[in-house]
């Protein structure tokens, strides 16, 4: 995801979650997502990260909304719009280019 930021974005809208995937195991614990200084920074919830607003989704939720493709179910509307402002800050790379072009 790192990669698909675009850093003019990212630099423009500061924000951080926890994120918890209903689904996974790792639901127990989950991740704090943070963008700041036009990075994405993810770590492990703990008691010594800020408070941030809670993001839960199933892991086909989260996969669609990064994709930019429709998110399946229900996602409550405080929700979708952080989930909204967090996947703007993505770009899908072109794709277009020759991993072997020829030489001269």
């Amino acid at each position: 995801m790192a990669v698909r930021l675009v850093p003019d974005r990212a630099l423009a809208s500061p924000m951080a979650f926890n994120l918890k995937l209903t689904d996974e195991t790792e639901a127990e614990t989950g991740e704090q997502i943070s963008i700041r200084n036009g990075v994405l920074v993810h770590q492990p919830l703990g008691s010594d990260l800020p408070q941030a607003p809670l993001l839960q989704l199933t892991r086909a939720q989260f996969v669609a909304a990064i994709t930019h493709r429709p998110v399946p179910g229900e996602v409550p509307e405080a929700e979708q719009k952080l989930l909204t402002r967090f996947t703007s800050l993505f770009k899908a790379p072109s794709g277009n280019f020759g991993l072997v072009t020829p030489g001269p």
